[in-house]
């Protein structure tokens, strides 16, 4: 079979179209695994019962982001409202497209309950920095509240802190590139405010930084909500 000029140009057209999507579904399923790991090991290390478990389980929780107990009596759901209340979403007025190095990307996101919808951070990000910034009315997201410092801080932009150290030591890093972070809380009540992480590196690092962020505050409500019930007279 032989094609004319523009009958080839349109199949190669066509034909890198196709890559083009076979590249980003390759690259999604490598994020959803390496999420679907993470959970995994947090489960594992808490002595949760393992998240092939729960996701066989078949029982159902509370649907709730905030309210979800892994491990316990929530059942399969409980495994799904953590991994999807660590999901940010696309602020509605959100515009794709990059910026360069401290400009804003137009790419703002919501991180939500995973159950009730309600926004508990207002997610800015640009090339270079992730600004996090808690929503008002959640006493609950404060910094000594587990598993914020043990987990978030600690464990996730702790271990990329010593990533970074690692190839900034091999050469392959300058120093003032490697990443950074500061966290903004009220003085009187520890209230968090707002976490900025600089130099975060690629696209696969912010959105595992945003994913557990989102399930450290799911967490975190989760924690307040069952100590207000344990109260006397609740």
């Amino acid at each position: 079979m032989k094609l004319s000029e523009d009958e080839m140009k349109d199949v190669i057209s066509i034909q890198k179209r196709i890559a083009g999507k076979i590249e980003a579904h390759q690259k999604e399923i490598k994020l959803l695994e390496r999420n679907y790991e993470m959970l995994e090991k947090i489960v594992t290390e808490s002595s949760f019962t393992s998240a092939a478990d729960l996701l066989g389980d078949g029982s159902s929780g509370s649907g709730s982001g905030a309210n979800t107990e892994i491990g316990n009596a929530g059942g399969a759901e409980a495994a799904d409202s953590a991994a999807a209340a660590a999901q940010p979403h696309e602020a509605p007025n959100a515009e794709p497209g990059s910026a360069a190095p401290g400009q804003p990307s137009g790419s703002g996101t919501v991180i939500t309950d995973s159950g009730t919808g309600k926004p508990l951070a207002d997610v800015q990000r640009t090339q270079d920095r992730i600004s996090i910034t808690i929503a008002e009315g959640l006493p609950g997201l404060a910094e000594d509240v587990p598993p914020f410092r043990s987990f978030f801080i600690d464990r996730i932009l702790g271990g990329m802190q010593k990533g970074d150290a690692e190839r900034v030591r091999g050469g392959s890093l300058q120093e003032h590139e490697s990443i950074s972070y500061e966290v903004d809380a009220d003085p009187g009540t520890g209230r968090l405010r707002r976490i900025l992480i600089k130099n975060y590196g690629d696209e696969r690092r912010a959105s595992e930084i945003l994913s557990t962020a989102g399930w450290s505050f799911a967490r975190m409500l989760e924690k307040e909500e069952a100590a207000a019930a344990a109260q006397p007279g609740r």
